[in-house]
């Protein structure tokens, strides 16, 4: 191999392993929800920073103006995590980005909505998790406090009508309810129950969390703060 090609493919490679290693630590932010109601908060991580130092939070209005910058310090690992309180946010689609204050570089830009009134508007990536969803789900749970097993039908209809998510009835105990949305997550919907009927028969409300997994069978999870126990159970597409 001639010098002129040895300096040539020695310059490839280098610039091959600048660019592998700024991959490796370039800033990343990830958010738990992209989606969520005004009470439901928005965890946000970064990961990728200078260690110790601040990374600089650039939050958008969906009016297009800047919430004030939030500074936060990385771990020695170049980490961070942050709580936004959405009772504090205004309605509709924020952005996000994070800067770091020593090299400068920006973290991607990520995407949430808040709010699910009927006309705040649907994130391409929110209509691309619902789509999944999207149908007629039977299967069967069991609460375990106290102890009753119940066949189970959730209907989820997407985005079509506010913050109304669907319906979840509960044959076996005659009961049934209305889902609405409280947080859509990359992986996960929560929901809130509000009783339709058999409210002598069922609690009546609690939260609904729905995991579809890479199988098709959707996880199905139920609790309410006020009382012991959850119910727990599985899901399959009966009708899209």
């Amino acid at each position: 191999m001639k010098i002129r090609d040895v300096l040539a493919y020695s310059f490839v490679l280098s610039l091959d392993l600048a660019f592998a290693a700024y991959a490796q630590t370039a800033p990343k932010i990830t958010i738990s929800s992209i989606q969520t109601s005004h009470d439901d908060p928005v965890e946000l991580r970064g990961t990728g920073f200078s260690a110790n130092k601040y990374a600089l939070s650039h939050l958008k209005r969906p009016n297009g103006t800047d919430y004030p910058i939030l500074p936060f310090v990385t771990n020695d690992r170049g980490e961070f995590s942050h709580t936004l309180d959405s009772t504090l946010l205004s309605p509709g689609i924020h952005e996000l980005v994070v800067i770091d204050e020593k090299s400068n570089a920006r973290s991607n830009m990520v995407r949430f909505v808040v709010g699910f009134e009927e006309d705040s508007p649907v994130l391409p990536e929110v209509e691309k998790v619902l789509d999944a969803y999207v149908g007629v789900w039977q299967g069967n749970g069991e609460r375990n406090s106290p102890p009753r097993q119940t066949s189970i039908v959730v209907t989820i209809a997407g985005r079509k009508a506010g913050s109304i998510a669907g319906t979840i009835s509960y044959p076996s105990l005659s009961c049934g309810a209305v889902l609405e949305y409280r947080a859509i997550h990359p992986e996960s919907l929560v929901l809130m129950e509000t009783s339709m009927y058999g409210l002598e028969r069922c609690p009546g409300g609690g939260i609904t969390i729905l995991n579809l997994g890479a199988d098709g069978v959707m996880q199905f999870q139920w609790r309410d703060p006020k009382l012991p126990g959850i119910a727990a159970g599985k899901l399959t597409l009966l009708k899209k």
